[in-house]
C-alpha cells in the first residue's frame, strides 16, 4: 500500500512510541470497512463519516471491554482530525460504555490453583492461569493484551496492563508463568501461526493456526478458567487470582 499523504498527516501527530499501535488500530477500521487504502476513508461526506464511526463504535462495544474502547476510538478520531474533517466527537463519546471497576472479585490459595493446573492439559489454559495468579490482574486485561506489551526481563516477563491508556500499569510473570507463556506461545507457532508484536497474548480457539489470530474475549477466558475449578473453592485469603466466574 502507498504511503498516502492522508496517513503521513495522522502519522505525524503521534509520538513514535504510539505509531505502531494507532496505525495498527487504523488499519483493522480500514479492513472493517473493506477498503482498500487510507483516501478511501475521506471520500465521503463528513456525515456519512460521522455515522460509519458511530457504527464501527457499535461493533466495538460487542467485541471489546467498556474500558477499552476510548482508546479504539482514539486513532480514527485523530485521523479524520489531522485531515480536516469535523467529527461530533462529543456525540460519540456519549456512545462510551460506562468504564467498568478493574478489581477482582475473590481470591484463590496456592493449593486452589495447583488442583486448577492438574485440570487441564491445555497449555493456553495454563499460562491463563499463571498470567491471572503472578500478574494480580483481572481478566478485562487479556482482549488488550498484545505481544508488544509483554517483554523478557532474565527468567521473567513485564507486562504493560492497558498500554497507553491513562490507568496504564506496569506488572511482572514469575519464572513459571513466564514459561508456561512460552510453551504456549511455541504451541502457535508449530501450528503455522505468524507471530508479530500485534499478535494477541491470548488468542481465539482455532482449527488452523495460520489462519489470522483473534483475541481471546473475556467471557472465553472466565469459560476457561470455570472448567479448571472443579473441587475448587474460592476464598479469599492469599494469592491475587482476580478472575470471575464464566457468565451465561
Amino acid at each position: 500500500m502507498a504511503n498516502q499523504r492522508c496517513l503521513e498527516m495522522f502519522l505525524q501527530a503521534i509520538a513514535p512510541i504510539t505509531q505502531r499501535n494507532y496505525k495498527y488500530r487504523l488499519d483493522k477500521f480500514l479492513e472493517w470497512n473493506k477498503l482498500d487504502n487510507y483516501d478511501d476513508l475521506l471520500k465521503a461526506d463528513e456525515k456519512s463519516i460521522q455515522r460509519n464511526l458511530e457504527n464501527y463504535l457499535i461493533y466495538l462495544k460487542g467485541k471489546y471491554s467498556p474500558n477499552y474502547i476510548p482508546s479504539l476510538i482514539a486513532p480514527m478520531e485523530l485521523f479524520y482530525t489531522m485531515n480536516d474533517v469535523n467529527l461530533n466527537s462529543k456525540m460519540l463519546h456519549k456512545m462510551f460504555p460506562t468504564k467498568t471497576k478493574r478489581g477482582g472479585y475473590g481470591t484463590y490459595t496456592r493449593d486452589n490453583i495447583v488442583t486448577m493446573l492438574n485440570n487441564t492439559t491445555k497449555k493456553r489454559t495454563r499460562a491463563l492461569i499463571l498470567f491471572l495468579s503472578s500478574t494480580g490482574c483481572r481478566v478485562g486485561v487479556i482482549p488488550e493484551l498484545r505481544l508488544c506489551d509483554i517483554t523478557n526481563i532474565d527468567e521473567c516477563k513485564q507486562v504493560v496492563c492497558y498500554a497507553e491508556d491513562r490507568e496504564e500499569y506496569i506488572t511482572f510473570m514469575t519464572p513459571e508463568a513466564s514459561k508456561a507463556f512460552d510453551d504456549y506461545l511455541e504451541e502457535r507457532q508449530q501450528d503455522g501461526e505468524k507471530l508479530t508484536s500485534t499478535s494477541p497474548a491470548f488468542r481465539k480457539d482455532y482449527v488452523i493456526g495460520s489462519v489470522p489470530a483473534g483475541t481471546m474475549e473475556t467471557a472465553t477466558v472466565r469459560c476457561a478458567i470455570t472448567i479448571t475449578l472443579k473441587d475448587v473453592k474460592k476464598q479469599r485469603l492469599e494469592l491475587g487470582l482476580t478472575f470471575q466466574h464464566c457468565m451465561d
